[in-house]
């Protein structure tokens, strides 16, 4: 009798979360997903670039090669999703590369499933200079990824 009881109240306790939340959205295991029954189609899942790295180290603060290798991971919502292509930007300041220009370095749409040791093949890079860059991903289905945060090297 009391297990029954504590599953109703944990039902009420859920109904009472979703009334809470906004038409057409229900939040399970801390995500919010759309819910087909308010008339919208499901968000389809997205891939992003997670951590990035160059030289193996997230954000190092010197690195001894003048062609450094640049690596990222991937993070998405969905099963099965692999990435298409991607873009990576290269710039000498902070203020470029938050307008998304690459000035030491834009590969343009490189297309391949590759996101580790992606080698720089932009401008030659000075010694004692600090350099940022981004990048974004497409998915299986041709779809991009927003920019990711700016890490630098």
């Amino acid at each position: 009798m009391r297990g029954i009881i504590l599953f109703v109240i944990s039902i009420i306790s859920l109904i009472a979360v979703a009334a809470e939340l906004p038409a057409g959205d229900l939040q399970a295991a801390g995500k919010t997903v759309a819910n087909n029954r308010a008339g919208q189609p499901a968000q389809t899942a997205s891939l992003k670039p997670g951590k990035l790295t160059c030289e193996y180290l997230e954000n190092p603060l010197g690195i001894d090669t003048a062609r450094p290798r640049f690596s990222w991971t991937l993070v998405s919502d969905g099963r099965n999703q692999k990435q298409l292509a991607y873009e990576l930007i290269v710039s000498d300041n902070r203020e470029d590369i938050e307008r998304l220009n690459g000035n030491m370095w834009k590969t343009g749409k490189m297309t391949t499933s590759q996101s580790l040791h992606l080698i720089y093949d932009g401008l030659p890079l000075k010694s004692f200079h600090r350099y940022y860059w981004r990048v974004r991903v497409y998915d299986q289905d041709d779809a991009r990824s927003s920019w990711s945060v700016p890490a630098w090297f």
